[in-house]
């Protein structure tokens, strides 16, 4: 049996995968999409966002765009031909990319939504650009990932500069709308992240052993 972990940015998807490669890599392959596709960048996606970034299309990020839409199709290619088992943590726009609808169809795999709500997603977005190095927090396109989402491009500082928290929750609950439909659809289990994620004040062992538990049976 084959595992795809789908849900929004931030809420653990890719954290999951990782605690299971660590408990289980040798029974299935631990795949993250964001590595894949950055992999000729130690596997950092943030790397690549930056190293794609052009000063000079700092809105429309057109062929920064076109390089991780290029990325998540043939990533979609490289699942459809492998033959497992693997789990497998899915970017939250993998799914809208060619070849999607026909992945699930031809390789029918067992899918794990983590749902989060407006609060959550937009406290894990913050946390994951606190967390990064110094390096990437200090570069010029820093928050490039994140436009028109919770930062907006500011053309006197030529940066990418944090929205009001009320806007920004506003762009989040529209994301959730278009998406969690999509979400459920292609759903065979789902468990709220707000369980899963160790800095939230929800954090539940029982929930995550659940998981754990899950795909392990799954895998047998």
């Amino acid at each position: 049996m084959n595992i795809i972990i789908v849900g929004f940015s931030a809420t653990g998807k890719s954290a999951i995968v990782e605690e299971l490669k660590m408990q289980l890599g040798d029974e299935l392959d631990c795949i993250d999409s964001n590595k894949w596709i950055a992999k000729e960048y130690n596997e950092d996606i943030y790397s690549l966002y930056l190293d794609r970034h052009d000063p000079a299309d700092p809105v429309n990020r057109k062929s920064l765009m076109d390089t991780i839409v290029k990325g998540e199709e043939e990533f979609i290619q490289y699942l459809k031909r492998h033959k497992g088992p693997y789990i497998a943590a899915i970017g939250p726009n993998v799914h809208t990319r060619k070849g999607w609808e026909d992945y699930l169809d031809t390789a029918e795999p067992y899918v794990i939504y983590l749902w989060a709500d407006v609060d959550a997603v937009y406290k894990g977005l913050k946390k994951q650009e606190n967390d990064l190095p110094p390096d990437i927090k200090n570069n010029d396109a820093f928050g490039v990932w994140n436009l028109g989402i919770i930062r907006n491009y500011d053309e006197a500082s030529g940066k990418y500069v944090e929205m009001p928290t009320r806007l920004a929750k506003q762009n989040v609950a529209k994301l959730i709308l278009e998406n969690e439909m999509e979400y459920d659809m292609m759903a065979t289990d789902s468990f709220a992240a707000i369980y899963l994620l160790e800095w939230h004040n929800d954090y539940s062992e029982l929930e995550k052993y659940r998981l754990i538990t899950t795909v392990q049976d799954l895998i047998k």
